[in-house]
């Protein structure tokens, strides 16, 4: 014959009430947990997207010069030289000195050299020394080139102190100025030679001239212009 068992009801309460507390305590301490990463959902370097490009930086702007700046001025390049039948050195610019030149045609001693006039130097002068009355000249080929001539006349500073020289500029035999001139003193002398194919530079001594002294007549850098 079977025999029925009672549960007391205190303790199957007990039981179902501890049961329901482990489960609770369970899903929570699961809840809680870190999850592990999936070695299948990490990003590999080829696939992570590319950095974001730096920033272009502003470009400063050109300085600009203030209102009313004047532009530079371009470096003049020399003039041509003048053509060698001259007898002269290369021409620079609008103006050109005569020194060295050779003459044409002359008569007399005369020569390029350095003098003292009325205490002022010339490196570049055309030199007569030993004056008389008899005159002296050099003649130069302008070739129609040139359109004035400057040049400082007189006596070198070591001639004789009675002594004394008349000048003349001759342009294709015109007389184009001229100065009679003593010890002490100089003058600048400007001629017209525009379109001159020869010029004659001449100079004699004064009456008063002793033959055989020291005295020397100067023409002091000759200078022509365009």
């Amino acid at each position: 014959m079977k025999k029925d068992v009672k549960v007391p009801t205190p303790l199957l309460t007990g039981v179902g009430g501890a049961l329901i507390g482990a489960l609770v305590v369970f899903l929570a301490m699961a809840l809680a947990s870190p999850r592990t990463s999936d070695p299948d959902d990490a990003v590999s370097p080829e696939d992570a997207p590319p950095p974001p490009a730096p920033a272009s930086a502003t470009p400063e702007p050109s300085p600009t010069a203030p209102p009313g700046t004047p532009s530079p001025e371009p470096t003049p390049s020399p003039t041509s030289s003048a053509d060698a039948d001259s007898g002269g050195p290369s021409r620079t610019g609008d103006r050109q000195s005569m020194a060295g030149w050779d003459p044409v045609d002359e008569k007399g001693w005369m020569e390029w050299g350095g003098a003292t006039m009325n205490t002022e130097d010339f490196t570049d002068a055309l030199l007569s020394g030993n004056l008389c009355r008899s005159e002296r000249w050099a003649e130069f080929n302008l070739q129609r080139q040139w359109s004035t001539l400057e040049v400082t006349v007189g006596l070198d500073d070591e001639s004789g102190s009675e002594d004394g020289a008349s000048f003349e500029i001759i342009g294709d035999g015109e007389r184009l100025d001229q100065a009679t001139m003593s010890l002490g003193e100089s003058r600048k002398l400007t001629a017209d030679v525009e379109g001159l194919l020869r010029l004659r530079l001449a100079v004699k001594g004064t009456d008063g001239n002793k033959c055989g002294t020291s005295t020397t007549a100067v023409w002091g850098d000759p200078v022509l212009y365009d």
